[in-house]
């Protein structure tokens, strides 16, 4: 069944909507920072989510505006066009359809920006965000290995097709 959200941008005021998630170990277990101990942290990761070329969006039910999670599309400094996908949420959303819908949406949201193309970073061990990713049409480009890291990290990406690119059958 078809998850009916949509994505909310992201502003100063979620803090504590965000820092509700960012303050869960469980959540934030493969994300790129450490797990939040105050609010204002919650309200660091909103700016760097929304500033410099970047989105970021509340994802959220549509019936009802429940908060599900934050997605974010982040500029990749070295490749111009190029932006990275970030997304967590509530435990009480995962394996539920949520976070694919959400993807799907910022698949969406990037082809409607000239987007030339997204990666998501995962965590060999986040099997659902693998999972998800993989169903959204991402394909693995590469796997990273680090000496202080006992995961390998997956690069999905996915080429986005420009608004004036056709596809001719």
């Amino acid at each position: 069944m078809e998850k009916k959200i949509w994505l909310d941008k992201l502003r100063a005021e979620d803090r504590d909507t965000v820092f509700s998630m960012t303050s869960d170990p469980e959540i934030v277990k493969y994300m790129r920072f450490d797990t939040h101990e105050k609010p204002e942290e919650a309200e660091e990761l909103i700016r760097h989510y929304t500033v410099g070329g970047n989105y970021g969006f509340l994802i959220r039910i549509a019936d009802s505006g429940e908060p599900v999670g934050v997605a974010a599309l982040k500029q990749d400094e070295e490749n111009c066009g190029e932006y990275s996908v970030s997304l967590f949420s509530f435990q009480r959303f995962w394996n539920k359809g949520y976070n694919i819908a959400a993807v799907e949406l910022l698949k969406t949201f990037a082809q409607e920006q000239g987007i030339r193309g997204l990666k998501a970073y995962v965590v060999e061990e986040n099997y659902g965000s693998r999972k998800v990713m993989e169903k959204c049409g991402f394909q693995i480009q590469e796997i990273l290995h680090f000496d202080d890291f006992p995961y390998g990290l997956y690069v999905y990406a996915l080429p986005m097709k420009s608004n004036t690119e056709r596809v001719i059958p």
